[in-house]
């Protein structure tokens, strides 16, 4: 429950703080906010970033939500000197299960996760790792293992959803290091994801599609990926936000405690990375989000 609380304040902050700019320049605007969310907020202190240090990445959590918080959440030094130490010669981590068959949990997620806390302290000016040598070939090794062994996981929401959603974020971060054969394999990666489904999952689904767009330069498919994402902010539609304040995914089923959360931070998430730029959400889209806020979520979190 202290979770659910603090990620509501922590969305809420979120959905507010949208802000509107100019046309040029999206694709630009839109890597500086990556930045500026992943990486430059790491100095910022909050509850919830007290709470989530307490718990590193990998622990025993299935929530989404709190697992894609994490990704937010600056790691102790001594968390990366201990994966540098412990990535083999072949990228790969010992303490991994590679050919894990679990649908939930999937240990290779593990992987992808801990490239991603690595880029963020590459970037990180504040960090002893700051464009450290030594970090990025390690980055560069690990990128490789997985662009080579292609892990697949028999659960289709890691390889669409999950792992291109946390590979997605480090390719952007790291995109200025990566090498044209890399570039194109991370691509690869991206195209997992496809526009389609309903609700949260269409709505994760066009958020790697974006981050595609942003990784091949095309602001066209990032402006569709923007109107395929904010099609979902409305009321009344098969699943998504119910006009009674409620949730619904997977057909007439209430999801207030996993796929509306994950919609409230996914949507919270995505102004922030759409703001300053001519895909910034509109008033009225804010204002849905807010509704479901307000109308929903707050009768049922204490």
């Amino acid at each position: 429950m202290k979770y659910t609380r603090l990620v509501f304040s922590f969305c809420a902050c979120l959905v507010f703080s949208q802000a509107f700019g100019k046309a040029e320049g999206d694709l630009s605007v839109i890597r500086q906010n990556f930045n500026r969310i992943y990486v430059q907020s790491e100095g910022e202190e909050s509850p919830l970033k007290e709470l989530l240090l307490q718990n590193q990445p990998g622990f025993s959590v299935s929530d989404r939500v709190v697992m894609e918080l994490q990704q937010r959440v600056p790691y102790e030094a001594a968390r990366m000197r201990h994966y540098l130490k412990a990535l083999q010669a072949d990228g790969s981590w010992s303490g991994i299960n590679y050919q894990d068959t679990n649908r939930s949990g999937w240990d290779p997620r593990l992987h992808a996760e801990r490239i991603l806390e690595m880029v963020k302290h590459f970037s990180n000016p504040e960090n002893e790792h700051y464009h450290s040598k030594k970090v990025e070939k390690a980055i560069h090794r690990a990128l490789r293992y997985w662009f080579v062994q292609k892990p697949v996981c028999l659960n289709w929401y890691y390889n669409q959803i999950g792992i291109p959603r946390t590979l997605g974020t480090a390719f952007i971060l790291f995109e200025p290091f990566l090498t044209d054969a890399e570039k194109q394999d991370a691509i690869t990666v991206m195209k997992q994801a496809r526009f389609g489904m309903t609700g949260q999952n269409k709505v994760w689904l066009a958020g790697n599609v974006m981050m595609r767009g942003v990784l091949e330069n095309d602001l066209d498919l990032v402006k569709q990926a923007r109107d395929t994402i904010v099609s979902e902010i409305v009321r009344g539609g098969k699943e998504g936000i119910k006009d009674d304040g409620c949730f619904h995914q997977h057909g007439p089923q209430p999801q207030f405690g996993n796929y509306g959360l994950a919609y409230v931070y996914t949507m919270s998430l995505l102004s922030g990375l759409f703001s300053d730029t001519s895909m910034a959400f509109t008033p009225s889209q804010l204002e849905v989000i807010a509704g479901l806020l307000e109308e929903g979520y707050q009768w049922v979190i204490w």
